[in-house]
Parts: C-alpha cells; structure tokens; sequence
C-alpha cells in the first residue's frame, strides 16, 4: 500500500476486494507436506490515467503477482449518460420527422419513450498478468482508448 500511496493514490482508493487463504497439500513428495495459500486482492481506483502504468509497476516491485480486470469509466457517469439520452431522443424525433413527412405529418409529443437495457460506459481489459520481477523490468505502458456511453431508447408519435 505505502508504494501505491507514494504515487499519490488516495487512502480512500484503495480497497481489499477479496481475502482468501486456504490450506493445501503437495502430493508430489513422499511427505505430504500441508501449506496455506493465500490471495489477498487490492482494489485501487486511480484517477489520473497517465498513472496507471506506474501503479501496477509500484504494486510488482511491492511484491504483487498477478494483476487482474483493469476498468477504465468516467468519474460523473451520469452526466454523459443524460448527454446521450438527449442526443438519442433528437435522433429519433429527426427520423421520425423524416419518416412521418412522407404522408405530409409531423411527430409531436411522443405518447412512449422507454429506455433499453443500459450498462455503463466502462471498458473493461479482462485479463490476468502474471508477474516477472527482473532487473530489466520496464515501465508499464497502458492506453484507455476511447470511451463510449450509449443510451438506446424506443419512442413511439401518433401519426
């Protein structure tokens, strides 16, 4: 945590989102020596993206294995999502308008709009990392890419 913190990462960000430890035992040996294993996953939301990179070279050379499901999304969601709902429902009343002015009408006030199923804008890198520590190590290099938060809706005009 205190590599992590060092890069500026907030107290507030860091969050333990699994615990397990459970006992096993090596079969391979003529003494069937019993061991514990123990997973301890970190949760850390960093702000800045350009910090990414750092943060998983911080938590390699603290001693963490594996790094898994890197998300990246917006921090006011919300805002964006309104943002697209009104953009989806002036798409829908300019193809209505286009579709209605065939037969020489016009949309008014829609009688049904609903919204589809909606979930998020998050992209999310689903992978697992093992971890090597060598003395060549180089930084981490991570690139977002872009974001996209989509609002689907289905609205229905008298004709």
């Amino acid at each position: 945590n205190k590599e992590i913190k060092a890069l500026g990462i907030e107290a507030d960000d860091l969050r333990t989102s699994q615990y397990n430890i459970y006992k096993n035992r090596n079969y391979g040996d003529e003494m069937q020596k019993e061991y514990y294993v123990v997973t301890n996953t970190l949760t850390v939301t960093v702000n800045d993206i350009t910090k990414v990179g750092a943060v998983i070279d911080a938590s390699t050379k603290a001693g963490a294995n594996s790094i898994n499901s890197i998300d990246f999304s917006v921090k006011d969601e919300s805002k964006y999502y309104q943002q697209a709902l009104k953009n989806a429902m002036t798409s829908a009343k300019g193809k209505a308008t286009t579709i209605m002015s065939t037969f020489g009408k016009k949309p008014s006030i829609p009688y049904s709009v609903s919204e589809s199923n909606y979930y998020g804008g998050v992209v999310r890198a689903n992978y697992s990392m093992d971890m090597a520590v060598s003395k060549e190590a180089v930084s981490t290099p991570i690139e977002a890419g872009d974001l996209t938060i989509t609002a689907n809706i289905t609205v229905q005009y008298d004709y």
